[in-house]
């Protein structure tokens, strides 16, 4: 399944807020859940950490790659109506 950021939302190499960022991802970006993470406290929101994959849709509407894999805050993730 296919989610989107809700914010700008930074994309870390491990499941913490001191992790290096590999890049922001704008509100609004597309993701792929490919791991859930440990449970963790932020910004007064608990949720789990997720490990994902930033994805685009092709002209045949095929999700692909559009980016490294990272560890991203998934409370900052919403649903959307893509597969």
């Amino acid at each position: 399944d296919c989610l989107k950021t809700s914010f700008n939302l930074k994309l870390r190499q491990s499941e913490n807020l001191n992790s290096d960022v590999i890049m922001v991802m704008e509100k609004g970006s597309l993701v792929r859940i490919i791991a859930i993470g440990h449970d963790d406290y932020i910004d007064g929101v608990e949720n789990n950490w997720v490990y994902v994959q930033p994805v685009t849709f092709n002209e045949q509407m095929e999700m692909v790659n559009s980016g490294e894999d990272g560890y991203c805050y998934g409370a900052y993730l919403e649903e959307t109506d893509l597969p």
